[in-house]
Protein backbone atom coordinates (compact mmCIF):
# COMPACT_ATOMS: atom_id res chain seq x y z
CA UNK A 1 0.00 0.00 0.00
CA UNK A 2 1.37 3.63 -0.89
CA UNK A 3 2.50 5.92 1.81
CA UNK A 4 -1.14 8.31 0.85
CA UNK A 5 -3.50 5.07 1.04
CA UNK A 6 -1.44 4.34 4.51
CA UNK A 7 -2.33 8.31 5.35
CA UNK A 8 -6.01 7.22 4.19
CA UNK A 9 -6.60 4.34 5.97
CA UNK A 10 -5.57 6.01 9.10
CA UNK A 11 -8.01 8.48 9.02
CA UNK A 12 -11.11 6.87 7.96
CA UNK A 13 -10.16 4.24 10.43
CA UNK A 14 -10.28 6.88 13.12
CA UNK A 15 -13.53 8.45 11.51
CA UNK A 16 -15.29 5.21 11.69
CA UNK A 17 -14.12 4.30 15.43
CA UNK A 18 -15.39 7.41 16.27
CA UNK A 19 -18.51 7.09 14.46
CA UNK A 20 -20.61 5.22 17.14
CA UNK A 21 -18.87 6.89 20.32
CA UNK A 22 -20.26 10.82 19.04
CA UNK A 23 -21.98 10.83 22.29
CA UNK A 24 -19.72 10.00 24.71
CA UNK A 25 -17.18 11.97 22.97
CA UNK A 26 -19.24 15.56 23.18
CA UNK A 27 -20.21 14.62 27.30
CA UNK A 28 -16.34 13.84 28.31
CA UNK A 29 -14.34 15.37 25.45
CA UNK A 30 -13.39 19.48 25.29
CA UNK A 31 -16.01 20.90 22.38
CA UNK A 32 -12.75 21.36 20.62
CA UNK A 33 -13.14 17.44 19.70
CA UNK A 34 -16.94 17.46 18.70
CA UNK A 35 -15.58 18.39 15.27
CA UNK A 36 -13.16 15.40 14.76
CA UNK A 37 -15.50 14.34 11.94
CA UNK A 38 -15.32 18.15 10.08
CA UNK A 39 -11.26 17.53 10.71
CA UNK A 40 -10.62 14.25 9.41
CA UNK A 41 -13.25 15.24 6.02
CA UNK A 42 -10.77 18.51 5.29
CA UNK A 43 -7.78 16.34 5.77
CA UNK A 44 -9.14 13.94 3.37
CA UNK A 45 -10.06 16.47 1.36
CA UNK A 46 -6.85 18.10 1.14
CA UNK A 47 -5.65 14.55 0.01
CA UNK A 48 -7.93 14.27 -2.38
CA UNK A 49 -7.38 17.68 -4.48
CA UNK A 50 -3.36 17.37 -3.85
CA UNK A 51 -3.21 14.01 -6.10
CA UNK A 52 -5.64 14.31 -8.16
CA UNK A 53 -4.69 13.32 -11.69
CA UNK A 54 -7.90 12.93 -13.37
CA UNK A 55 -11.10 12.74 -13.12
CA UNK A 56 -13.63 10.81 -15.82
CA UNK A 57 -16.15 13.48 -15.02
CA UNK A 58 -13.71 15.94 -16.68
CA UNK A 59 -13.84 15.71 -20.69
CA UNK A 60 -17.39 13.45 -20.49
CA UNK A 61 -20.31 15.03 -22.40
CA UNK A 62 -23.01 16.39 -20.03
CA UNK A 63 -25.30 13.36 -20.78
CA UNK A 64 -22.43 10.59 -19.65
CA UNK A 65 -21.72 12.80 -16.81
CA UNK A 66 -24.96 12.51 -15.91
CA UNK A 67 -24.36 8.62 -15.46
CA UNK A 68 -21.63 8.92 -12.58
CA UNK A 69 -22.80 9.53 -8.93
CA UNK A 70 -20.08 12.00 -8.67
CA UNK A 71 -21.67 14.42 -10.79
CA UNK A 72 -25.10 14.68 -8.45
CA UNK A 73 -23.09 14.71 -4.92
CA UNK A 74 -20.83 17.57 -6.43
CA UNK A 75 -24.49 19.73 -7.73
CA UNK A 76 -25.82 19.16 -3.87
CA UNK A 77 -22.86 20.61 -2.57
CA UNK A 78 -23.22 23.57 -4.74
CA UNK A 79 -26.98 23.78 -4.73
CA UNK A 80 -26.81 23.67 -1.01
CA UNK A 81 -24.17 26.83 -1.09
CA UNK A 82 -26.53 28.74 -3.38
CA UNK A 83 -29.03 28.19 -1.32
CA UNK A 84 -27.38 29.22 1.84
CA UNK A 85 -26.13 32.73 0.37
CA UNK A 86 -29.87 33.04 -1.28
CA UNK A 87 -31.28 32.82 2.72
CA UNK A 88 -28.90 35.19 3.87
CA UNK A 89 -25.78 33.22 4.80
CA UNK A 90 -26.64 33.53 8.16
CA UNK A 91 -25.22 31.03 11.09
CA UNK A 92 -28.04 28.94 11.34
CA UNK A 93 -28.61 28.50 8.01
CA UNK A 94 -24.60 27.61 7.77
CA UNK A 95 -25.38 25.11 10.73
CA UNK A 96 -27.95 23.73 8.76
CA UNK A 97 -26.21 23.14 5.26
CA UNK A 98 -23.38 21.76 7.26
CA UNK A 99 -26.02 18.75 7.84
CA UNK A 100 -27.64 18.64 4.81
CA UNK A 101 -23.64 18.06 2.54
CA UNK A 102 -21.91 16.04 5.15
CA UNK A 103 -22.65 12.46 3.90
CA UNK A 104 -22.60 13.59 -0.11
CA UNK A 105 -19.08 15.80 0.98
CA UNK A 106 -17.94 12.16 2.15
CA UNK A 107 -19.01 10.19 -0.71
CA UNK A 108 -17.35 12.80 -3.13
CA UNK A 109 -14.19 12.36 -1.20
CA UNK A 110 -14.10 8.61 -1.14
CA UNK A 111 -15.09 8.99 -4.89
CA UNK A 112 -12.08 11.03 -5.64
CA UNK A 113 -9.82 9.10 -3.74
CA UNK A 114 -10.84 5.91 -5.63
CA UNK A 115 -10.23 7.31 -8.98
CA UNK A 116 -6.77 8.23 -8.00
CA UNK A 117 -6.38 4.88 -7.11
CA UNK A 118 -5.73 5.97 -3.31
CA UNK A 119 -8.90 3.80 -2.16
CA UNK A 120 -7.90 -0.20 -2.66
CA UNK A 121 -10.97 -2.26 -1.85
CA UNK A 122 -8.38 -4.05 1.46
CA UNK A 123 -9.38 -0.15 3.24
CA UNK A 124 -12.48 -0.52 2.57
CA UNK A 125 -12.99 -4.13 4.11
CA UNK A 126 -10.40 -3.41 7.08
CA UNK A 127 -12.36 0.25 7.93
CA UNK A 128 -16.10 -1.83 7.54
CA UNK A 129 -14.84 -4.12 10.30
CA UNK A 130 -13.30 -1.69 12.67
CA UNK A 131 -16.60 0.50 12.63
CA UNK A 132 -18.30 -3.66 13.32
CA UNK A 133 -16.00 -3.86 16.43
CA UNK A 134 -16.14 -0.40 17.70
CA UNK A 135 -20.26 -0.78 17.17
CA UNK A 136 -20.28 -3.68 19.18
CA UNK A 137 -18.14 -1.98 21.60
CA UNK A 138 -20.95 0.76 21.86
CA UNK A 139 -23.84 -2.03 22.61
CA UNK A 140 -21.65 -2.96 25.48
CA UNK A 141 -21.33 0.22 26.93
CA UNK A 142 -24.95 1.20 26.28
CA UNK A 143 -26.17 -2.57 28.26
CA UNK A 144 -23.60 -1.85 31.67
CA UNK A 145 -25.15 1.58 31.29
CA UNK A 146 -28.62 -0.04 31.69
CA UNK A 147 -28.05 -3.07 33.56
CA UNK A 148 -24.95 -3.17 34.88
CA UNK A 149 -25.85 -0.10 36.84
CA UNK A 150 -24.11 2.65 34.61
CA UNK A 151 -26.31 4.98 34.44
CA UNK A 152 -25.41 6.02 38.67
CA UNK A 153 -21.85 6.83 37.43
CA UNK A 154 -22.50 8.80 34.41
CA UNK A 155 -25.42 11.01 35.65
CA UNK A 156 -22.79 13.69 36.74
CA UNK A 157 -21.96 13.79 33.58
CA UNK A 158 -25.04 13.24 30.97
CA UNK A 159 -28.13 15.28 31.05
CA UNK A 160 -30.77 14.25 33.22
CA UNK A 161 -33.31 16.14 31.11
CA UNK A 162 -34.05 12.78 30.08
CA UNK A 163 -35.43 12.29 26.12
CA UNK A 164 -34.58 16.04 25.27
CA UNK A 165 -31.61 17.14 23.04
CA UNK A 166 -31.28 20.53 21.46
CA UNK A 167 -27.69 21.17 19.32
CA UNK A 168 -25.31 22.76 21.88
CA UNK A 169 -26.84 21.14 24.82
CA UNK A 170 -25.35 17.73 26.86
CA UNK A 171 -26.49 14.61 25.84
CA UNK A 172 -29.17 13.35 27.72
CA UNK A 173 -28.51 9.94 30.09
CA UNK A 174 -31.36 8.17 28.45
CA UNK A 175 -34.40 8.32 26.11
CA UNK A 176 -37.75 7.06 26.96
CA UNK A 177 -40.62 5.06 25.19
CA UNK A 178 -43.24 4.98 27.58
CA UNK A 179 -41.29 3.95 30.80
CA UNK A 180 -39.09 1.80 28.72
CA UNK A 181 -35.32 3.09 28.39
CA UNK A 182 -33.85 2.67 25.44
CA UNK A 183 -30.16 2.14 24.61
CA UNK A 184 -28.31 4.89 23.33
CA UNK A 185 -24.94 2.90 23.55
CA UNK A 186 -22.14 5.50 22.98
CA UNK A 187 -23.71 7.35 20.83
CA UNK A 188 -26.03 10.94 21.12
CA UNK A 189 -29.28 9.01 20.79
CA UNK A 190 -31.07 5.73 20.51
CA UNK A 191 -32.20 6.46 16.55
CA UNK A 192 -28.66 7.41 15.81
CA UNK A 193 -27.07 4.42 17.51
CA UNK A 194 -29.78 1.85 16.21
CA UNK A 195 -29.20 2.79 12.40
CA UNK A 196 -25.49 2.48 13.14
CA UNK A 197 -25.69 -0.56 14.80
CA UNK A 198 -28.09 -1.76 11.62
CA UNK A 199 -25.41 -1.13 9.43
CA UNK A 200 -22.94 -2.96 11.24
CA UNK A 201 -24.90 -5.79 11.22
CA UNK A 202 -25.05 -5.66 7.53
CA UNK A 203 -21.57 -5.70 6.72
CA UNK A 204 -20.88 -8.69 9.27
CA UNK A 205 -23.65 -10.26 6.24
CA UNK A 206 -21.34 -8.77 3.91
CA UNK A 207 -18.26 -10.09 5.46
CA UNK A 208 -19.79 -13.38 5.82
CA UNK A 209 -18.39 -15.89 3.71
CA UNK A 210 -16.18 -17.58 6.38
CA UNK A 211 -14.82 -21.16 6.20
CA UNK A 212 -13.42 -21.48 9.52
CA UNK A 213 -16.15 -22.72 11.79
CA UNK A 214 -15.03 -21.07 15.06
CA UNK A 215 -15.31 -17.29 13.37
CA UNK A 216 -18.77 -18.26 11.62
CA UNK A 217 -19.28 -18.88 15.42
CA UNK A 218 -18.32 -15.64 16.48
CA UNK A 219 -19.53 -13.60 13.64
CA UNK A 220 -22.82 -15.24 14.33
CA UNK A 221 -22.52 -14.34 18.18
CA UNK A 222 -21.88 -10.28 17.00
CA UNK A 223 -24.81 -10.10 15.08
CA UNK A 224 -27.22 -11.72 17.53
CA UNK A 225 -25.50 -9.36 20.14
CA UNK A 226 -25.77 -6.20 18.12
CA UNK A 227 -29.90 -7.16 16.95
CA UNK A 228 -29.86 -7.46 20.93
CA UNK A 229 -28.99 -3.92 20.66
CA UNK A 230 -31.42 -2.47 18.23
CA UNK A 231 -34.46 -4.00 20.13
CA UNK A 232 -33.03 -2.18 22.93
CA UNK A 233 -32.92 1.41 21.16
CA UNK A 234 -36.80 0.71 20.58
CA UNK A 235 -36.13 1.90 16.95
CA UNK A 236 -39.08 0.90 14.61
CA UNK A 237 -37.20 2.24 11.59
CA UNK A 238 -33.62 0.38 12.37
CA UNK A 239 -35.79 -2.73 12.83
CA UNK A 240 -37.93 -2.43 10.09
CA UNK A 241 -34.71 -1.85 7.51
CA UNK A 242 -33.12 -5.29 9.02
CA UNK A 243 -36.02 -7.53 8.41
CA UNK A 244 -35.94 -5.84 4.74
CA UNK A 245 -31.95 -6.58 5.03
CA UNK A 246 -32.22 -9.82 5.81
CA UNK A 247 -35.22 -10.63 3.35
CA UNK A 248 -33.20 -9.74 0.79
CA UNK A 249 -29.81 -11.17 1.59
CA UNK A 250 -31.48 -14.47 1.87
CA UNK A 251 -32.70 -14.26 -1.58
CA UNK A 252 -29.42 -13.36 -2.70
CA UNK A 253 -27.62 -16.20 -0.83
CA UNK A 254 -30.20 -18.18 -2.33
CA UNK A 255 -29.76 -17.12 -6.08
CA UNK A 256 -25.79 -16.77 -5.93
CA UNK A 257 -25.14 -19.76 -4.32
CA UNK A 258 -23.51 -18.19 -1.09
CA UNK A 259 -23.25 -21.32 1.19
CA UNK A 260 -21.44 -19.72 4.29
CA UNK A 261 -23.79 -16.73 3.83
CA UNK A 262 -26.78 -19.14 3.01
CA UNK A 263 -26.36 -20.95 6.18
CA UNK A 264 -25.55 -18.01 8.27
CA UNK A 265 -28.99 -16.18 7.39
CA UNK A 266 -31.07 -19.53 8.47
CA UNK A 267 -29.46 -19.58 11.48
CA UNK A 268 -29.70 -16.46 12.12
CA UNK A 269 -32.07 -14.63 10.31
CA UNK A 270 -35.20 -17.21 10.79
CA UNK A 271 -34.48 -17.20 14.63
CA UNK A 272 -34.47 -13.07 14.69
CA UNK A 273 -37.31 -12.73 12.62
CA UNK A 274 -38.95 -14.77 14.60
CA UNK A 275 -37.75 -13.62 18.12
CA UNK A 276 -38.77 -10.16 16.82
CA UNK A 277 -42.42 -10.94 16.36
CA UNK A 278 -42.53 -12.59 19.30
CA UNK A 279 -41.40 -9.72 21.29
CA UNK A 280 -43.14 -7.29 19.51
CA UNK A 281 -46.35 -8.74 19.05
CA UNK A 282 -46.51 -11.00 22.16
CA UNK A 283 -44.88 -9.11 25.11
CA UNK A 284 -45.59 -6.18 27.25
CA UNK A 285 -42.79 -4.35 25.84
CA UNK A 286 -43.24 -4.77 22.16
CA UNK A 287 -46.59 -3.62 21.96
CA UNK A 288 -45.51 -0.47 24.08
CA UNK A 289 -42.74 0.07 21.68
CA UNK A 290 -45.04 -0.22 18.41
CA UNK A 291 -47.98 1.59 19.93
CA UNK A 292 -46.66 4.26 21.66
CA UNK A 293 -46.96 8.45 21.12
CA UNK A 294 -45.82 9.87 17.84
CA UNK A 295 -46.46 6.49 15.47
CA UNK A 296 -48.50 8.65 13.36
CA UNK A 297 -46.24 11.73 13.22
CA UNK A 298 -44.10 9.66 11.00
CA UNK A 299 -46.74 10.13 8.65
CA UNK A 300 -48.56 13.42 9.24
CA UNK A 301 -45.20 15.16 9.27
CA UNK A 302 -44.42 14.11 6.00
CA UNK A 303 -47.68 15.84 4.67
CA UNK A 304 -47.29 18.48 6.76
CA UNK A 305 -43.55 19.21 5.12
CA UNK A 306 -44.78 18.94 1.98
CA UNK A 307 -47.00 21.91 2.27
CA UNK A 308 -44.13 24.14 4.05
CA UNK A 309 -42.10 23.12 0.92
CA UNK A 310 -44.85 24.60 -1.12
CA UNK A 311 -44.28 28.14 -0.02
CA UNK A 312 -41.19 28.26 -1.53
CA UNK A 313 -40.92 25.22 -3.73
CA UNK A 314 -38.11 26.15 -5.93
CA UNK A 315 -34.95 27.20 -3.47
CA UNK A 316 -36.73 25.99 -0.33
CA UNK A 317 -36.33 27.42 3.11
CA UNK A 318 -33.00 26.08 4.07
CA UNK A 319 -32.48 26.44 7.99
CA UNK A 320 -36.39 26.35 8.87
CA UNK A 321 -36.27 22.30 10.05
CA UNK A 322 -34.32 20.08 11.58
CA UNK A 323 -31.56 20.68 14.75
CA UNK A 324 -30.97 24.05 13.51
CA UNK A 325 -34.05 25.47 13.71
CA UNK A 326 -34.08 24.18 17.00
CA UNK A 327 -31.06 25.53 18.20
CA UNK A 328 -32.43 29.02 16.53
CA UNK A 329 -35.79 28.99 18.18
CA UNK A 330 -33.76 28.29 21.67
CA UNK A 331 -31.41 31.00 21.48
CA UNK A 332 -33.88 34.00 20.27
CA UNK A 333 -37.45 32.55 21.36
CA UNK A 334 -36.13 30.45 24.73
CA UNK A 335 -38.09 27.78 22.72
CA UNK A 336 -36.93 24.26 21.33
CA UNK A 337 -39.99 23.78 19.02
CA UNK A 338 -39.20 23.19 15.35
CA UNK A 339 -40.59 21.37 12.48
CA UNK A 340 -39.09 18.04 11.95
CA UNK A 341 -39.66 16.48 8.65
CA UNK A 342 -39.56 12.55 9.26
CA UNK A 343 -38.73 11.96 5.95
CA UNK A 344 -35.03 12.68 4.32
CA UNK A 345 -36.20 13.57 1.06
CA UNK A 346 -39.47 16.05 2.35
CA UNK A 347 -36.77 17.73 4.30
CA UNK A 348 -34.21 18.10 1.30
CA UNK A 349 -37.47 19.49 -0.27
CA UNK A 350 -38.12 22.22 2.15
CA UNK A 351 -34.55 23.30 2.86
CA UNK A 352 -33.32 23.02 -0.92
CA UNK A 353 -36.66 23.24 -2.94
CA UNK A 354 -37.51 21.19 -5.93
CA UNK A 355 -33.89 21.74 -7.61
CA UNK A 356 -32.09 20.44 -4.38
CA UNK A 357 -34.83 17.33 -4.22
CA UNK A 358 -34.48 16.53 -7.53
CA UNK A 359 -30.52 16.32 -7.50
CA UNK A 360 -30.93 14.04 -4.26
CA UNK A 361 -33.25 11.83 -6.14
CA UNK A 362 -31.00 12.08 -9.34
CA UNK A 363 -28.23 10.43 -7.21
CA UNK A 364 -29.67 7.72 -5.83
CA UNK A 365 -31.25 6.88 -9.18
CA UNK A 366 -27.86 7.14 -11.01
CA UNK A 367 -26.32 4.93 -7.98
CA UNK A 368 -28.76 2.15 -7.81
CA UNK A 369 -28.67 1.63 -12.10
CA UNK A 370 -24.65 1.33 -11.15
CA UNK A 371 -25.37 -1.38 -8.49
CA UNK A 372 -24.45 -5.25 -9.12
CA UNK A 373 -27.99 -7.23 -8.62
CA UNK A 374 -26.15 -9.10 -5.97
CA UNK A 375 -25.48 -6.15 -3.51
CA UNK A 376 -29.43 -4.41 -4.09
CA UNK A 377 -29.57 -6.35 -0.59
CA UNK A 378 -27.80 -3.57 1.05
CA UNK A 379 -29.48 -0.35 -0.87
CA UNK A 380 -32.73 -0.82 -0.05
CA UNK A 381 -32.80 -0.88 3.76
CA UNK A 382 -30.78 2.15 3.53
CA UNK A 383 -33.58 4.31 0.98
CA UNK A 384 -36.42 3.17 2.87
CA UNK A 385 -35.55 3.85 6.54
CA UNK A 386 -34.41 7.52 5.58
CA UNK A 387 -38.47 7.66 4.56
CA UNK A 388 -39.24 7.34 8.34
CA UNK A 389 -37.05 9.97 10.19
CA UNK A 390 -34.24 12.54 8.79
CA UNK A 391 -31.66 10.56 9.49
CA UNK A 392 -29.08 12.68 7.66
CA UNK A 393 -30.02 15.12 10.55
CA UNK A 394 -27.77 13.15 12.32
CA UNK A 395 -23.94 13.24 10.71
CA UNK A 396 -22.70 9.56 11.95
CA UNK A 397 -25.67 8.26 10.10
CA UNK A 398 -24.97 10.44 6.89
CA UNK A 399 -21.53 9.55 6.59
CA UNK A 400 -22.00 5.56 7.86
CA UNK A 401 -24.89 5.32 5.01
CA UNK A 402 -22.55 7.24 2.81
CA UNK A 403 -19.55 4.95 3.02
CA UNK A 404 -22.60 1.68 2.68
CA UNK A 405 -23.27 3.75 -0.76
CA UNK A 406 -19.64 4.77 -2.19
CA UNK A 407 -18.76 0.49 -1.42
CA UNK A 408 -22.32 0.16 -3.81
CA UNK A 409 -20.96 2.42 -6.38
CA UNK A 410 -17.36 0.92 -7.28
CA UNK A 411 -18.22 -2.72 -6.22
CA UNK A 412 -18.42 -3.68 -9.92
CA UNK A 413 -15.13 -1.75 -10.15
CA UNK A 414 -13.49 -3.91 -7.71
CA UNK A 415 -15.17 -7.24 -9.16
CA UNK A 416 -13.01 -6.16 -12.88
CA UNK A 417 -10.31 -4.17 -13.71
CA UNK A 418 -9.34 -1.06 -12.19
CA UNK A 419 -11.49 2.27 -13.50
CA UNK A 420 -10.18 4.39 -16.12
CA UNK A 421 -8.04 6.91 -15.05
CA UNK A 422 -7.01 5.28 -11.92
CA UNK A 423 -3.29 4.77 -11.61
CA UNK A 424 -0.64 3.52 -8.49
CA UNK A 425 2.34 5.01 -7.50
CA UNK A 426 5.13 2.88 -6.95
Amino acid sequence: MIWQSRIIYIGLSLLVLFLPWQGTISVFLPDFFRFYKEIILLFLVFIAVKYWRRIPLKKEKIAEKTKNPLFWTGTFLCWTGIAWFLAGGGYYEGISARYLVMGFLFFSILMMLFYEGLMPEKIQKNCGKIFIGSSVASVLFGLWAKYGGGFELLRDFYSTTISSWVPGQTTPLYHLAGDFIRLQGGSSGPVEAAHLWMVAVMLLFLYSKITNYKLRIMNLGLILMLLFGIWETASRGAMLGLVIFLVGWGVVAQRERIFCAKKLFLSAGCLVIALGLWLAFFTSTGEKLWQRAGTSDHITRPIEGIKIALKNPIVGQIGTAGPAARAKNLAEKNDDKAFIAENVFIDWFIQLGMVGLAIGLGFFITLYRKIPRKEKALFWPLVITINFATLFDMTPVSLVYMFVLFYLAISREFSSAPPEGAYSRP
